[in-house]
C-alpha cells in the first residue's frame, strides 16, 4: 500500500488535537493545510520524496526535489503571503537523508574555498554565494521553513529560514526539535546538521 503522505499528517494533526482546515484557498492555488495553534495560524503544504526514476548512484535527489518543491510552494501564492508558510516534506524513498541535505536546499550548496596558488585553506566548508539557493535574503522570504515528518510515533524536525518574512518562533509543533539555519553557520553547525537523519518512513504509518 503507498503511504499517502496528507493522511498521514492530518492524522498526527488529529492526534495531537491541532485545529486545521483542509484544502484552504490561497490565490491562485490552494494548499493542503491552514493551521491553527494558539495565537499563530501557518499555511502548510505537504510533499513526499521518493526515488528518481532514473537510476542513479543514490537513485535520489532529496535536495533537488525539496528545493523544486518550496519554489512551487511559493508559486500557489499570487501575492505576497499573509501568514507563515511551510514546507512539510516526508521520506518515501528508499534511502535516508539529513538536515544537511534540507539546508542545503533551502540555503544553497556548500563548500571550501583554497588558494588557487598555494592550496591553502582560505575559508573552511560554508554555503556557496552561488549555490543555488531557493531562499535567499532577496528572494522567496514568503517559506518560513521546512517540517521534516518523519513518522507519527517519531520527533519531527523544523528547518527555519532565517530570511522569512513571517518567522516562527519557539516550538510551533509537539514533540518537534527546532533548528534556526543560519547562512554563516559554523563548519560544526554544518557537521551536527550532516548528524540528524531522516529514515524513510516505515509503511505501517499507513
Amino acid at each position: 500500500m503507498t503511504p499517502d503522505g496528507e493522511a498521514l499528517f492530518e492524522e498526527w494533526l488529529s492526534r495531537h488535537s491541532l485545529k486545521y482546515q483542509r484544502h484552504h484557498r490561497v490565490e491562485p492555488g490552494n494548499v493542503d493545510f491552514l493551521i491553527h495553534l494558539r495565537a499563530s495560524i501557518v499555511y502548510c503544504d505537504v510533499k513526499e520524496v521518493r526515488d528518481s526514476p532514473e537510476p542513479s548512484v543514490s537513485n535520489i535527489y532529496a535536495d533537488g526535489h525539496i528545493r523544486s518543491d518550496i519554489r512551487k510552494l511559493r508559486g500557489k501564492f499570487k501575492a505576497h503571503p499573509d501568514l507563515p508558510v511551510l514546507l512539510v516534506t516526508m521520506n518515501f524513498s528508499s534511502h535516508f537523508f539529513t538536515a544537511l541535505t534540507v539546508a542545503r536546499a533551502m540555503l544553497g550548496e556548500i563548500g571550501v574555498l583554497f588558494d588557487r596558488d598555494t592550496l591553502e585553506l582560505l575559508k573552511p566548508v560554508h554555503h556557496l554565494r552561488n549555490g543555488n539557493a531557493s531562499l535567499t535574503s532577496g528572494q522567496n522570504r514568503s517559506i518560513s521553513g521546512v517540517l521534516v515528518w518523519t513518522g507519527l510515533r517519531q520527533r519531527q524536525t523544523l528547518l527555519l529560514s532565517p530570511f522569512a518574512d513571517h518567522p516562527l518562533e519557539g516550538a510551533f509543533f509537539p514533540d518537534t526539535d527546532v533548528v534556526t539555519l543560519d547562512r554563516g553557520a559554523s563548519p560544526d553547525a554544518i557537521r551536527i546538521l550532516s548528524e540528524r537523519m531522516f529514515w524513510p518512513i516505515e509503511q505501517d504509518e499507513s
